[in-house]
Formats: structure tokens, C-alpha cells, sequence
């Protein structure tokens, strides 16, 4: 079974689907699964889970590195460490090759918007997102790094305050109200953002850029090279 948000690869759509965001017990023990992966799960379903004598991990990493050690973990649980530490392996090397590539450029200041919201407060990462560190892994510094929030809304003048280089949005490939420069120029206050002005506004599948897996590597390679203007490597890890 997958969560309702898994979609990759498309293999996994022919898998029946939960509410991923509001996990019910009573759903997953339907199921009658070995094993139920988690991020952040409520403390009632830890019970019904262990009560049910059903295995469980939760991963919720703060930083690409443990993304790494997710996969490696992941598969071990499983029964697969010895692919698990492969696929760690290609893993790690992916985003160590991306990040060479950015080593030396000048450091560019990045606004990443997850999410429009309702267009006035957009949301965004900070210091406690492994996204945060996808930033900084491309040659980038997230301009709300201060903050030591997971994610959390921020206004235009927060923004305007932050003045970043370039805006990404993560939100370009949405189902719900998809993001562009042009939708950005249409927000109040946006379009006096020097960022917007100049056309730096960088779109990454959101997929990539805040999904906890292999395909990360992927969104630390693309970023790189839209910050530094050079070619990097964008093979699937």
C-alpha cells in the first residue's frame, strides 16, 4: 500500500492508497502490513501500530545526509541492506558530485517557496528542513536559514527585507493553483521583489525538492546548476 501523495515511479499507482496527510489506524491495520514507514506519526497510531504487533520506522530527516541514511535504513528493515547500502551509495555520490560542482561559486541568496498558500503568505523552509540544506549543498543561502522552523508562512515584507537573488518555486508542478513568475508578478507586492524584476525565479518539481528520497539528489543537481549557470549532471541516483 502507498500513501495518497505517492505517485513515484508509477509503478506504485496500481498499490491501493491512504490519507497520507491524516493517517487513520484503523485504514493502515486494514491493510495488514509487515512493516509501515512514517514522518511524523501521532503517538495514537504508534500505539494501535504496536498494539497490532505491526513493525514501523519513522524518517524524518533534517538534512540530505540523513536522507542517505534513510534509504540505507529503509531497506535494511526491509530484508535489503546490502541494496539498501548500494542505492545509499549512488545516492550520496549523486549529491557529492552536484555540490563539486558548485564549490567555488560565488553564494547565491534563494527564497524557496514549498507552497502559494493564499498568495499574500507564501510558505517557506527553514533551518529544521532537510530543503534548507538542499540549498546550501547547491551553492545557495536560504534567506530565511535563521529561522529554526521546518516550514511557516512569511509575508511581502519579510521578503522584501530578505531581498533574495533568486526565487524558487517547488510549487510549479502542482495539481492546485501552480505557480509561474508571471503568478508571482500578479501577487501584491511581489513584482517589487528584485529577484521577480529580473526574471530569476527558478522552478523545480516538487517532487524533487520536498520529498525525503533518492530524487533529492536530483533537486540539489538542478539547483545547482540554475544558480551557477552551468552544466551539471542530472542523472536519476
Amino acid at each position: 500500500m502507498r500513501s495518497s501523495w505517492a505517485d513515484y515511479p508509477q509503478a506504485v499507482l496500481t498499490a491501493p492508497a491512504y490519507d497520507g496527510l491524516y493517517p487513520s489506524a484503523e485504514a493502515l491495520l486494514a491493510f495488514r502490513p509487515d512493516l509501515v514507514v512514517l514522518n511524523y506519526p501521532p503517538p495514537a497510531l504508534q500505539s494501535a501500530l504496536q498494539a497490532a504487533k505491526i513493525g514501523w520506522i519513522a524518517q524524518s530527516p533534517r538534512t540530505v545526509a540523513e536522507i542517505g541514511d534513510n534509504i540505507a535504513a529503509l531497506a535494511l528493515a526491509c530484508g535489503a541492506a546490502g541494496a539498501g547500502q548500494r542505492a545509499a551509495g549512488t545516492f550520496r555520490d549523486a549529491v557529492a558530485q552536484a555540490q563539486q560542482a558548485a564549490t567555488g561559486r560565488p553564494t547565491v541568496k534563494v527564497f524557496v517557496e514549498l507552497d502559494a498558500g493564499d498568495g499574500r503568505r507564501p510558505f517557506t523552509i527553514g533551518h529544521g528542513s532537510f530543503v534548507d540544506d538542499v540549498v546550501t549543498l547547491a551553492g545557495g543561502r536560504n534567506v530565511f536559514a535563521q529561522r529554526p522552523e521546518t516550514w511557516f508562512a512569511v509575508d511581502i515584507e519579510a521578503l522584501l527585507a530578505a531581498d533574495p537573488d533568486v526565487v524558487v518555486l517547488g510549487d510549479s508542478d502542482v495539481n492546485t493553483n501552480p505557480q509561474t513568475l508571471e503568478t508571482l508578478k500578479a501577487r501584491p507586492g511581489f513584482g517589487a521583489l528584485r529577484a521577480v524584476k529580473a526574471g530569476k525565479v527558478v522552478a523545480l518539481p516538487g517532487s524533487w525538492l520536498s520529498r525525503p528520497g533518492p530524487r533529492v539528489a536530483l533537486a540539489v543537481a538542478a539547483l545547482a546548476a540554475a544558480l551557477h549557470a552551468q552544466s551539471v549532471p542530472r542523472q536519476a541516483p
